[in-house]
C-alpha cells in the first residue's frame, strides 16, 4: 500500500468521518443472492469526486475479466479499456498481489512509460480521466477492483478517506463470498434431503397401496382434513369403526398421528410409482 503522513487523517474533518462510516455501514448491508460488484458500485461511485468510476472481477491465473460495472464509459471505448488494460501500471499487481492494496497512478514505477500507451491516450485521455486511484483486493485466484479516474491529481486527503473504506471493503467482499458459498452448500444439502425423502417415501407408497380397501378409503378423507365423525357419516360406517382402522393404519405404516398420515399421503401421491 501507498503510505500517508498521520496529518492525512487527523484533517479529515468530522462531517467527512461520518460519511465515511455511513458508507462502510451501507457495505456490510448486502444480499448473497445479487451481484457485490453491483452492490459496492452503487455505494461507492460518489464517494470522490471523478470523471468515471468502476468495480471489476477479475480472474487472476489465467488473467480474465469476469465480471463488471463502470460508470461514464461510452460503449465504444470500452474494447479498448478491454484490449490493452495490460498497459496500465497496476495490471502488474492485478494479476499477481495477495491480499489489500490502495493505488495512486503518479506513485507507480511505469508511469512515464504509461503516459505514452494507447490505454492512456486512446481511453483515459479521451474521458480526461488522466489520473487514477483504486483499492485491489484478492482472494481465491479473484481481484476485486474500485476504480477512480479524473483530470485531475487525487489528494493525500482523499487517499486517507479511502484507506479507511478499504478494510470494510474488503471484510464485506469476504463475508459476501463465505455467506454466498455456504447459501450454495445449504441449497446443495437441502436437495440431497429431498431425494433422501423421495427415496424413503417410495416404500410408504407401496404400504398405502397393499392396504385394505377401506382403510384407503378412511385415509383419503383423513387427508382431506375430516375428522372421525364426517369420516363415518360418510362411509356409512360407526366413529369407532373408523377410530379401529386408523389404529391399524398407523400401526401399519408406522405413523404416529393424523396429521403426519395426512403429509405422507400427500407426500406419497405426489410421485409416480410406474
Amino acid at each position: 500500500m501507498d503510505k500517508l503522513s498521520t496529518s492525512a487523517f487527523h484533517n479529515l474533518s468530522r462531517v467527512e468521518l461520518l460519511g465515511i462510516a455511513d458508507i462502510c455501514a451501507q457495505l456490510h448491508d448486502y444480499s448473497p443472492e445479487t451481484s457485490f460488484l453491483k452492490h459496492s458500485y452503487d455505494i461507492l461511485k460518489e464517494a470522490f469526486g471523478h470523471v468515471i468510476f468502476g468495480t471489476e472481477l477479475y480472474q487472476q491465473d489465467p488473467v480474465a475479466i469476469l465480471e463488471q460495472e463502470i460508470f461514464a464509459v461510452p460503449d465504444q471505448l470500452l474494447p479498448i479499456q478491454m484490449n490493452h488494460f495490460h498497459e496500465h501500471p497496476y495490471a502488474e499487481k492485478a494479476t499477481q498481489q495477495k491480499g489489500a492494496y490502495i493505488g495512486l497512478l503518479e506513485a507507480e514505477e511505469k508511469y512515464e512509460i504509461f503516459k505514452h500507451s494507447t490505454l492512456h491516450n486512446e481511453f483515459y485521455e479521451k474521458l480526461d480521466a488522466q489520473h487514477h486511484m483504486w483499492i485491489g483486493l484478492s482472494s481465491n485466484n479473484q481481484l476485486f477492483s474500485c476504480f477512480y479516474g479524473r483530470d485531475k491529481a487525487y489528494t493525500e486527503h482523499e487517499r486517507a478517506m479511502l484507506h479507511l473504506i478499504e478494510p470494510h471493503l474488503d471484510l464485506a467482499w469476504r463475508h459476501w463470498q463465505e455467506t454466498r458459498s455456504l447459501n450454495k452448500e445449504l441449497s446443495r444439502l437441502k436437495e440431497s434431503m429431498e431425494l433422501d425423502q423421495d427415496d424413503a417415501i417410495f416404500p410408504f407408497r407401496q404400504a398405502l397401496d397393499a392396504l385394505p380397501a377401506r382403510q384407503q378409503e378412511v385415509i383419503e378423507r383423513v387427508a382431506d382434513g375430516m375428522d372421525n365423525q364426517q369420516i363415518a357419516d360418510e362411509l356409512h360406517i360407526s366413529k369407532r369403526t373408523v377410530q379401529k382402522h386408523l389404529e391399524n393404519i398407523f400401526q401399519t405404516l408406522e405413523v404416529h398421528h393424523r396429521t403426519e398420515l395426512a403429509a405422507k399421503w400427500h407426500k406419497a401421491h405426489s410421485i409416480q410409482l410406474y
